[in-house]
């Protein structure tokens, strides 16, 4: 996958700065049942490529907010992952072990583990938090 950037390079230079990125809900995809709350990380262009994944696999979660509201309609639940970018591509975890048990994290979690996430030179982590059915559409 073409970022038209050099990650590597810019993930140096944006630690080295101290940046960290907040992107607000606005700049994100919101799909019928789930949507991308907010994408945190200490490097503004490792943001910015997870949010551009993020916008490419809409149905992946999309999936999961389906089943979500399947399960519990009218309901609404937040969701935060953390994607850890390395030399070995991403991996996904979910923030806590009691979150881990929770079939909509699981579900996201396991979605988002099939992604093919790009390679980094150093590790760097990202945050996302998903929202299902955050508008009780059902």
């Amino acid at each position: 996958m073409d970022t038209g950037f050099n990650l590597p390079s810019c993930l140096a230079a944006v630690a080295a700065l101290g940046i960290a990125l907040v992107v607000p809900s606005g700049s994100v995809w919101a799909g019928e049942t789930s949507s991308v709350l907010e994408v945190k990380s200490d490097s503004d262009d490792a943001a910015k490529l997870v949010r551009r994944i993020l916008d490419e696999e809409e149905a992946r979660l999309e999936a999961c907010g389906e089943d979500f509201v399947e399960r519990n309609p009218g309901d609404s639940a937040k969701v935060s992952l953390r994607i850890d970018l390395s030399a070995k591509g991403g991996t996904v975890h979910s923030m806590s072990a009691a979150d881990a048990e929770r079939r909509e994290v699981a579900c996201l979690g396991k979605k988002l583990a099939g992604v093919s996430w790009p390679k980094a030179s150093q590790k760097v982590s990202v945050t996302v938090k998903i929202g299902l059915n955050v508008e009780g559409r059902r």
